[in-house]
């Protein structure tokens, strides 16, 4: 058979969208393969492209089977992790893209503090303090932010 193609992963599809690929490449894997004839060339066969996927970020709470603790109005207990405030907006919607593009469940809210009114990016809601454990520590790992946990509030319309 002729020589080994050293360049085979080059000639892959390099998105994760493509599953086959029409062409062969001639690599020590299919050196046995029924497609190869005496000649030493290789017909047109279809390859499986397997590529590891892609780093999903589970922020569900995991599955319980208590039913959440419900507050004074009958409404379930929820908890987010609180990331941080800024004075400038933009800073906190530049935050909560980062965090929405990597797959949380973020959100602002205005606040006011000893600093005037400030918006507070948060990560959540989750069903309980366990679930919130978890998701601090994701953050932390992720985007080295050090949050807080705090009570999810239904805002007000």
């Amino acid at each position: 058979m002729a020589d080994t193609d050293t360049a085979g992963a080059d000639t892959a599809p390099d998105t994760a969208s493509a599953i086959e690929t029409d062409t062969a490449t001639s690599t020590d894997a299919d050196t046995n393969d029924d497609t190869s004839t005496d000649t030493g060339t290789a017909s047109a066969s279809t390859v499986a492209v397997s590529e590891p996927p892609a780093a999903v970020v589970d922020t569900a709470p995991p599955a319980t089977t208590a039913a959440p603790a419900l507050d004074n109005q009958g409404l379930p207990q929820g908890f987010s992790v609180r990331l941080g405030s800024f004075g400038n907006a933009s800073n906190a919607s530049n935050l909560v893209t980062r965090l929405q593009d990597a797959g949380h469940r973020a959100y602002t809210r205005r606040i006011d503090s000893s600093q005037g009114e400030l918006t507070a990016v948060f990560v959540g809601p989750v069903v309980d303090r366990a679930a919130a454990n978890i998701l601090l520590e994701n953050l932390r790992r992720d985007f080295e932010l050090n949050g807080m946990i705090v009570r999810y509030e239904i805002e007000e319309l």
